[in-house]
């Protein structure tokens, strides 16, 4: 993204273990706190998604992908999770990709177009609403009470 003159930052606590191949990049390498993550998610043009596996297990990023989603980001997201479309709609509430040109590619796409980075920001904003503690809270508890379709749960 840098040699197509697209300025790119990392924030979080373990960007510095990276930070020899991440020439060019500014990064905040430290554990950031809510209201400043949610400036960064919400100021940048397009916020990109890498998952990382963690442990031997499945890549990482539901829960992530929904703080982004709430504090107002346009997501790019690696579409290396099976099951990221049982949380996210590709098109609709995030662009998806594999590859790095693949990346380059949606980030150029994405930056010209303010009118799809807006439609991406506030479809996956509302869906993260639906991932609320209160949301997921009251929809466990309308389960228990014996609703059993979605359409029945609020």
């Amino acid at each position: 993204l840098i040699p197509k003159g697209i300025s790119v930052a990392a924030v979080g606590a373990r960007w510095a273990d990276h930070a020899p191949f991440l020439e060019g990049v500014k990064i905040v390498s430290r554990n950031v706190e809510a209201d400043e993550f949610a400036a960064w998610c919400s100021s940048a043009l397009v916020t990109v998604i890498v998952n990382r596996k963690g442990n031997g297990k499945p890549p990482l990023t539901p829960a992530r992908g929904f703080a982004e989603a709430a504090c107002g980001a346009c997501m790019a997201i690696q579409s290396n999770r099976e099951d990221l479309p049982r949380y996210f709609t590709d098109g609709k509430e995030y662009v998806g990709w594999e590859t790095y040109e693949e990346l380059v590619g949606v980030c150029e796409t994405l930056l010209k177009d303010a009118e799809k980075r807006s439609d991406l920001r506030e479809a996956a904003r509302k869906r993260a609403e639906s991932y609320t503690y209160d949301a997921r809270l009251t929809r466990l508890f309308m389960l228990a009470r014996g609703y059993r379709t979605n359409d029945e749960v609020p």
